[in-house]
């Protein structure tokens, strides 16, 4: 798999959350277009980001999920889009970045509650959310 940077991965959950927006227009649609053909890169980012949409449906819904589900299909607010896109950030950066537990690597956690960065030793950045844990480990 080809490796997209963290900026890149951010900018395509931006453009994913500004589209779902209700007053998304034209010049939107139109600016995002742009961003998808200037760099392939772009295009492999949605992509990406797409089929993880497409694992998030797939999901089973609990009785609970139906009932948030339900109350939001009335449009999403705009600290919900903030929230959406920060959490799908947050996996996309994990999955691309090929992070994964390694025995002798630091342990990162998070407590219920508790959300942080962390910058790792090769420089990424990696957002946690709540009651979390990981062992990143590098591909050379």
């Amino acid at each position: 798999m080809e490796k997209i940077s963290s900026n890149t991965i951010q900018q395509a959950a931006i453009w994913m959350a500004r589209l779902w927006a209700d007053d998304v227009n034209q010049q939107d649609e139109i600016a995002f277009q742009t961003w998808y053909e200037e760099k392939p890169e772009h295009a492999l980012a949605w992509q990406q980001l797409e089929l993880l949409q497409e694992k998030f449906h797939k999901v089973p819904q609990s009785e609970l999920s139906r009932k948030v589900l339900i109350s939001q299909e009335k449009g999403l607010s705009r600290r919900h889009l903030l929230l959406l896109g920060l959490f799908t950030l947050g996996n996309l950066s994990l999955i691309f970045s090929g992070l994964a537990g390694h025995p002798g690597r630091r342990e990162y956690v998070t407590a219920v509650g508790e959300i942080k960065t962390v910058t790792l030793s090769d420089g990424t950045v990696m957002s946690m959310n709540s009651k979390r844990a990981i062992k990143p480990t590098y591909q050379y």
